[in-house]
């Protein structure tokens, strides 16, 4: 991006001191950075990330701007006076002023970066919150979150310590704008860098940090216990697709009669049940029954999954979560459950686009098949209303909206599958096709066998996708 300073060159806004001053006053600017980061870090001492409860402010001194450029530093890489850090008394975002970067020319970079912040030892999730706006159009404006050590500096390397980058696009209101940053446990302070390259001013108000728990960042829990299926014998509740149901998430609290669902004709609507047996179960399976309304809507509608957990022993997305993760779906017909143990079971209804519109009501049965016909079932047999409610509307055969869908890894058994589930949810293509050899000959040729890209393309049109990504040669 190139737009990070490798050390910045002066630790006040007057651009016009003498360069022999320079030395003198950066090495006084680091040693009170290393003394104000050792004070903060005396006074949280001994405070861990899993003892607080909610988000925790952690935000730079003066974030409004409000006692002037206290707590921030100016830093300009090019040139000696083409640009400049300002305050803006009128039209500040909030309070009575705000923060102004000017650059009057195209190539310099101009900078204003926060002191350093000390945050919990073992590592912390942040969110950075601020206000801006620009004038003008400036080649480049971004914000930086970058890691530090204990003498101030940042991590390296950046391969393993990556600082975080937000580029802005230009906008003569105020907006508000964010970001994430899962902190290393070897960080032990942070700072917050705005930067400008061109042309243009950025004006910067109400920066903001607060520490997040892993839940914080996530989609907030919807579900609900079943009325008459949920007992002493077996947990069962409800919970929304784009909720991650752990093996440690409790039941809720909320109580529904029954599943609510709505979707057009043509659409694809999922839904989680999950189960938490008080014993081991054996040989568990689901059956749907059939969808009765303004017309009939077969069994064969709908599909079920369990959802398989893998161990994820570490993290580099922000509020990411380590132990047993919820990732696979597992399509086998019959489970064997272990007591005590969160089950979320992936329901789907694939509605028929000839369906009438109105109200259906039907139900999904989880039970038990014992292995000798004479044994009693180790699960009772559970009952679940499912209410789907079918617009008076029609998805159209092809969607107008193209996606493409990138996998990084797959085993070749699962390639097909993975293609049928794409196109069932109108998902228009997968990145990669099939394989492209190229070779190059002694005298430097290169050639380029399409027989085997030929073939599989020809495949992959067949299952009904239309997009993707030209390989690279």
């Amino acid at each position: 991006m190139g737009l990070l300073p490798k050390t910045p060159l002066v630790a006040t806004w007057d651009w016009q001191r003498a360069m022999s001053d320079h030395g003198r006053r950066a090495t006084l600017r680091v040693a009170w950075r290393r003394c104000l980061l050792c004070c903060v870090l005396a006074l949280l001492a001994g405070h861990s990330p899993s003892a607080t409860s909610g988000p925790l402010p952690l935000s730079p001194p003066n974030g409004g701007f409000e006692d002037g450029l206290r707590a921030w530093r100016p830093d300009r890489v090019e040139g000696v006076s083409a640009g400049d850090v300002t305050l803006v008394a009128a039209g500040a975002a909030e309070g009575k002023q705000c923060v102004c970067l000017t650059g009057t020319t195209a190539r310099p970079l101009i900078g204003l970066t926060s002191d350093p912040v000390a945050v919990p030892r073992g590592g912390a999730y942040l969110r950075l919150r601020f206000r801006y706006r620009t004038l003008g159009e400036p080649d480049e404006l971004v914000v930086r979150l970058r890691p530090l050590d204990e003498k101030g500096q940042g991590l390296t390397p950046p391969a393993n310590y990556r600082y975080v980058y937000l580029p802005l696009l230009p906008s003569a209101a105020w907006q508000e704008a964010s970001l994430g940053c899962l902190l290393a446990p070897e960080a032990v302070a942070y700072d917050v860098g705005f930067w400008l390259r061109g042309e243009g001013a950025l004006l910067v108000d109400a920066v903001t940090v607060q520490t997040l728990g892993v839940g914080d960042g996530g989609v907030p829990a919807r579900g609900a216990r079943i009325q008459g299926a949920h007992q002493d014998a077996v947990q069962v509740w409800c919970e929304s697709p784009l909720k991650r149901v752990y093996r440690d998430t409790p039941a809720p609290a909320a109580e529904v009669a029954a599943i609510e669902l709505a979707a057009a004709r043509g659409e694809c609507e999922p839904v989680q049940v999950v189960i938490v047996p008080r014993a081991d179960a054996a040989r568990v399976r689901v059956r749907w029954q059939d969808f009765l309304g303004p017309s009939v809507l077969p069994r064969e509608i709908g599909r079920s999954a369990w959802v398989d957990y893998l161990e994820v022993t570490r993290t580099q997305a922000p509020l990411g979560r380590t132990g047993w993760v919820p990732d696979v779906l597992d399509p086998e017909d019959t489970r064997d459950l272990k007591g005590g143990q969160v089950q979320p079971i992936w329901l789907t209804l694939k509605v028929p686009r000839n369906a009438r519109p109105g109200l259906y009501q039907g139900a999904v049965q989880i039970e038990s098949r014992p292995r000798d016909h004479w044994a009693p079932p180790s699960l009772p047999t559970l009952r679940i209303p499912i209410r789907l409610r079918v617009r008076d509307f029609a998805l159209p055969e092809e969607p107008t909206l193209t996606t493409l869908v990138g996998i990084d890894q797959c085993p070749p058994q699962g390639r097909e599958p993975l293609r049928r589930n794409l196109r069932q949810h109108r998902v228009s293509g997968e990145s990669f096709v099939g394989p492209l050899p190229v070779r190059i000959a002694a005298d430097g040729t290169v050639q380029v066998e399409f027989a085997a890209f030929d073939t599989a393309a020809a495949d992959y049109f067949r299952t009904g996708l239309r997009l993707f990504a030209i390989p690279g040669v």
